[in-house]
């Protein structure tokens, strides 16, 4: 089972900022090294990724509300769960590509976690 660390990582560092008043569980992220690989198979490289939890749930409405506590304002709906994720990862990436136009690293929050939700799956973005 998934579900929000228990306490705050790497405490200290200056790219991860403990929660102001943070007590029990917080949302954060995990960096990982992946190899690159082009067309053929071979791999070339590797690149930096981040990947960040995806909280989904529905609304009173009935739609999917998928949102990365990880990324402030970083929320959409979709009417399927699968379309949510989708539509998360799509604005966690035009969300990057904004950074890096105006020079800016991605902005990511340790945030405290809500009691029982866990992740339904991943925005992965390379770094």
């Amino acid at each position: 089972m998934l579900g929000p660390l228990t306490s705050a990582p790497a405490a200290g560092r200056a790219d991860m900022p403990e929660p102001a008043g943070a007590q029990g569980a917080v949302w954060c992220w995990a960096e990982a090294l992946v190899p690159k690989i082009d067309e053929t198979g071979t791999i070339t490289g590797v690149r930096r990724v981040v990947f960040l939890p995806a909280i989904v749930s529905r609304d009173e409405d009935g739609l999917f509300v998928a949102n990365c506590p990880c990324l402030r304002g970083c929320i959409v709906q979709a009417r399927t769960k699968k379309a949510a994720l989708a539509a998360l990862q799509e604005t966690a990436e035009d969300f990057k590509a904004i950074c890096d136009g105006e020079g800016r690293s991605l902005p990511l929050l340790v945030r405290e976690a809500d009691a029982g939700a866990e992740p339904a799956g991943f925005v992965v973005l390379e770094v």
